[in-house]
């Protein structure tokens, strides 16, 4: 089977295959080159590699169609249409991106690559060979995109401790605790790095369905994704009562508002920056973290307007600093508030143990003395990260929200009138898959969500994730 060619813009296809729109004549598929950032100095021997990224890919193809020469002007008159939506997209993207999608000889599927710029030039003879052949012979000229994904998207296979590994949705949980004895709950999802094909990180699109059955609607969703840290000695939530600062709350456990059943009462005097909490981090998870960046979330009950909060690292029982974060402005009610990343631990950490340290908040007031309650702190891992943030209306029960990678899309749909409603704003990179030399081990997927009143630890959520696989080269 010889090779295929077709260009499409998902509505007009144009094939060249050898009998439906004409055929190949030459095509030299090029791989991307790596475009590097490097720094030198005078005074020492090489050099720093600060940044690398792939270029796009220039190539030349020579395609022939025949006919009478009405129809070879027509087909290239489609051709150059296509073209100039290439042209208007790269503009404007709010018309349909223009792929090339080749199946190699021996393969039974297409891969696609997104079209940047394209050119059609007739051979100099073209009249003279129509004359004579009944074919025309021209040059295509093309940028694309780095690498080629697969023309069909794949369901990934996700899984936890608590969900069998399958596809067709998933239930993840907003808490990582025991449940009081009862049913665990689990606030990720694992990606096999096994069963990722191809050899480019690729976008995902993650599909997640409201089930909390509550008339209290999501309206933030903060996800995290690691496959660099080690996830299986990696703790990603640290519980506010295991401080031993502070009173402990409820008096009896409440599973149902807090995580692991339980809060602590955590308070401060006067108007001076001090310590709020303090809480161990061990060895073996700031090994497990490889110095790899997380997002600090605190699900904490506060009162007042004017508490501003600062993270930090530190080591010896509070003596030495090693990291210091901005002060944040804390939100008042049962809310979630977000102390920036971290590096954990926070220095390139290369061979040995590290020496165990503590996660420190500190408070500030200007109105004086006070008190607030921490439920829980969540290092979500920052490898890829996304905050969704509604921005006028929440998510409802059993409406899903879909944030589209592959189609760079944020979207909720599932309401009782169908449709996309853009309702949500999202921060941070797009999420991807990456797959590793060893294919050993998972890319995990952490998330937590709040609604309008509270982030109450029961509230699920089924999710499903879906991908093309990229090469570099096809």
């Amino acid at each position: 089977m010889a090779s295929k060619l077709r260009f499409t813009d998902g509505t007009t296809t144009v094939t060249f295959d050898g009998t439906t729109d004409g055929k190949i004549v030459k095509y030299d598929i090029l791989s991307p080159q790596l475009r590097t950032l490097t720094v030198s100095k005078i005074t020492r021997d090489g050099t720093d590699m600060i940044a690398q990224a792939y270029d796009d890919v220039t190539e030349s193809i020579d395609l022939y169609v025949s006919g009478t020469w009405s129809q070879i002007t027509t087909a290239i008159r489609k051709l150059n249409r296509m073209w100039e939506r290439v042209r208007r997209y790269q503009e404007a993207p709010n018309e349909s991106p223009v792929y090339i999608e080749v199946q190699p000889d021996g393969d039974s599927a297409y891969w696609r690559s997104e079209l940047k710029s394209v050119t059609t030039d007739l051979e100099p003879q073209a009249l003279d060979l129509y004359l004579g052949q009944g074919k025309v012979i021209f040059n295509v000229t093309i940028v694309r995109a780095y690498f080629w994904e697969a023309s069909t998207e794949t369901e990934l296979s996700l899984y936890n401790p608590g969900q069998a590994k399958g596809t067709g949705g998933k239930q993840v949980d907003n808490a990582r605790d025991s449940n009081g004895g009862g049913t665990d709950r689990y606030n990720y999802l694992d990606i096999d790095n096994a069963d990722l094909t191809g050899d480019l990180p690729s976008r995902i699109r993650l599909k997640m369905t409201n089930t909390y059955n509550n008339a209290d609607r999501i309206n933030r969703v903060y996800i995290g994704m690691t496959f660099k840290s080690d996830v299986a000695n990696f703790t990603h939530v640290i519980e506010g009562e295991s401080t031993t600062m502070g009173t402990q709350g409820p008096g009896s456990p409440d599973y149902t508002l807090y995580s692991e059943g339980y809060f602590r009462t955590l308070s401060w005097t006067g108007t001076t920056e001090q310590t709020l909490g303090r809480w161990d981090i061990p060895s073996t998870t700031l090994l497990a973290a490889r110095s790899n960046y997380f997002m600090i979330y605190a699900k904490v009950w506060n009162i007042y307007t004017d508490v501003y909060l600062r993270p930090k690292i530190t080591a010896v029982s509070g003596l030495t600093t090693l990291w210091s974060g901005p002060q944040i402005l804390c939100p008042s009610g049962y809310d979630v508030v977000c102390l920036g990343a971290v590096q954990l631990p926070p220095v390139r950490m290369i061979g040995g143990t590290p020496y165990p340290e503590q996660f420190d908040i500190t408070v500030q007031r200007a109105g004086g003395t006070g008190s607030m309650n921490v439920d829980f702190i969540l290092f979500s891992p920052m490898d890829k990260w996304r905050q969704l943030l509604q921005n006028a209306y929440g998510l409802g029960y059993q409406a899903y929200l879909v944030d589209d990678g592959i189609g760079e899309r944020l979207y909720s749909d599932g309401w009782t009138t169908a449709g996309n409603l853009y309702n949500f704003v999202g921060y941070g990179p797009w999420l991807e898959v990456t797959p590793v030399p060893e294919s050993t081990g998972v890319h995990r997927i952490i998330f937590f969500w709040n609604g309008n009143t509270y982030a109450v630890p029961g509230r699920t959520m089924t999710v499903q994730a879906w991908y093309r696989p990229r090469r570099k080269q096809i």
